[in-house]
């Protein structure tokens, strides 16, 4: 009967008091290869559940975290890989000396994205505090997209690439927070470069409203599907894991922020192979 008994005591006691010890050992060391399957109804299967759900948070943790150090190697290459690029076509004469002053202000423009994206690093967990503050002023939004587009010259010559930019004569001047709004309109345009096949064309237009601008990026390419298109705005959210490569989730979601802080609006839409974002600013 003592040794029954004791038996018991182990199969009830021990071993799942071995097994939980076990696994969250693991999860401390990192590793979540391990799952605990517990009876639920016991102290101890609700024991190896809360330690499971904590390994599970764990986890996701692990992996936003791994994805970020991702993202940000991703925003800091593009501009670094364009600057290397007009300072070797100088360095060796592609570029001709009547010229460099233009490429050179392309290159100080990337350089000062490069310091705003240093910003950004602790601006992307401010929006999850909701303790972003915006710095509001007038200015046209057609010089910015113009500047923004020169930007991505290089870009576009490798590729094959056209960008035909629709836009009113007059000035056509927005409320908002010029450095976000920029961010805004670079992210946009960079997701169009990379969904886009070579040879293709990017369409920017504004469309003015008795109270809002309208400004509509399209491009044909990558069709989002149905089902992903109300999430593609969620922070590390890839629509199709095949161009893993090409976008890192963290873009469209720094975007979607800007433009609910500004009041804004911001939607998707694709027919016919043909992708065209719509964002709407104050005047």
């Amino acid at each position: 009967i003592i040794v029954i008994l004791l038996f018991f005591i182990y199969r009830l006691v021990e071993l799942p008091t071995k097994k939980i010890t076990e696994v969250a050992t693991q999860f401390s060391k990192g590793i979540f290869k391990e799952t605990l399957e517990l009876d639920g109804t016991t102290e101890f299967g609700q024991l190896g559940q809360a330690v499971q759900e904590i390994g599970n948070r764990l986890k996701n943790a692990d992996d936003r975290q791994r994805k970020f150090v991702s993202n940000v190697s991703h925003d800091f290459r593009s501009p670094l890989t364009s600057i290397k690029g007009y300072v070797e076509a100088m360095k060796d004469g592609t570029i001709p000396v009547e010229l460099q002053e233009k490429y050179l202000d392309i290159i100080i423009f990337e350089t000062e994205r490069l310091n705003k994206l240093t910003s950004n690093l602790l601006e992307l967990n401010s929006f999850e505090d909701n303790g972003i503050v915006l710095c509001k002023s007038q200015f046209d939004i057609n010089q910015m997209i113009k500047q923004i587009a020169i930007s991505f010259e290089g870009i576009f010559k490798n590729k094959n690439m056209m960008l035909n930019l629709i836009f009113s004569q007059k000035e056509q001047l927005v409320y908002a927070d010029m450095d976000k709004i920029q961010r805004v309109l670079y992210n946009l345009i960079d997701n169009a470069v990379k969904f886009s096949p070579e040879y293709g064309l990017i369409v920017i237009k504004i469309a003015e409203q008795e109270q809002n601008y309208k400004i509509i990026l399209a491009n044909a390419g990558s069709e989002i599907p149905i089902e992903s298109r109300d999430k593609i705005f969620n922070k590390f959210y890839q629509a199709d894991e095949s161009h893993s490569t090409e976008g890192n989730g963290v873009g469209l979601a720094i975007v979607k922020r800007i433009v609910t802080l500004h009041k804004g609006d911001i939607s998707v839409d694709c027919k016919n192979g043909i992708t065209t974002f719509i964002v709407e600013l104050p005047k």
